[in-house]
């Protein structure tokens, strides 16, 4: 079957995060903060959404999905050797969700998601299971740094917000850890499913919003034609410059004062 083209609408993310009470703490903050960052400076910014969902239950899931209806869902939180989702519970304690929930659910309310990443410690038995009915499912064959969860993520996701294919994200994110130093870049395994070729799989293309351009690009850019003034225009150019000769030392002064820059102020998912 063929991968379902992108949506006109742009591209939805859907954090989904949960670090219960006595779990080892997690930097979920940072983590979505780090995305956050990463989109921002992405060239079709404009065409993605992120929506964040913290101390996630497992009641939950639902109501997110089909409320936010996204097209990428990312778990941020704790899983378990025995193929477990560690999600939040009333009682502090947390409440796991086996693969097989989480799969049922996928295959349900599948219309829509193109990518899932599960960015917890053990998790690709739940993406292989997910993959069974979603386009491609990110998962990590075994326990994953915090550092090394939040850079790979962070550098997916700027990827796709490049307009990269999923595969090309998932590389550069892997890439990004070896870039840092950091030696769990063979953890994260993207699986697809059957049919499906994530080097198609391309969420975010220039017709999906208006491009963010930046200003130094902008400004750099030496093909900007201005158009041709009259003689009458170019006789009222001279004036205003012979006039200003005199001012112009201190004119060049506060122009430079004003371009002068503005001061400004590794646990386990398991």
């Amino acid at each position: 079957m063929a991968a379902i083209p992108r949506a006109d609408h742009g591209v939805k993310i859907l954090v989904l995060a949960a670090n219960p009470h006595w779990t080892d703490r997690l930097r979920l903050d940072r983590e979505v903060r780090q995305i956050e960052a990463g989109l921002r400076s992405s060239r079709y910014r404009e065409a993605v959404t992120l929506v964040s969902r913290w101390a996630v239950r497992p009641d939950d899931l639902q109501q997110a999905l089909l409320d936010v209806e996204p097209d990428i869902v990312h778990f941020s939180a704790h899983g378990t050797a025995d193929e477990q989702l560690v999600l939040d519970h009333q009682d502090s304690r947390g409440r796991p969700v086996h693969k097989q929930a989480l799969a049922a659910l996928f295959a349900i309310l599948k219309d829509r998601i193109r990518v899932v990443v599960l960015n917890t410690c053990h998790s690709k038995p739940q993406a292989a299971a997910i993959a069974e009915h979603i386009d491609c499912a990110i998962g990590m064959n075994r326990a994953l740094g915090d550092g090394a969860a939040i850079e790979f993520a962070a550098a997916f996701y700027q990827a796709i917000g490049y307009g990269r294919s999923v595969q090309s994200a998932f590389d550069l994110a892997r890439n990004a850890l070896q870039l840092q130093g950091i030696s769990e870049d063979q953890t994260p395994e993207l699986l697809v499913r059957a049919g499906v070729d994530a080097r198609r799989v391309v969420l975010v293309s220039a017709g999906a919003g208006v491009p963010w351009t930046s200003p130094a690009a902008t400004h750099l850019d030496r093909r900007v034609e201005t158009p041709e003034r009259t003689p009458a225009e170019q006789r009222e150019s001279l004036l205003r410059r012979s006039q200003s000769r005199a001012s112009r030392r201190r004119n060049v002064r506060s122009r430079s004062d004003a371009r002068a820059p503005l001061r400004r102020s590794r646990a386990p998912r398991a």
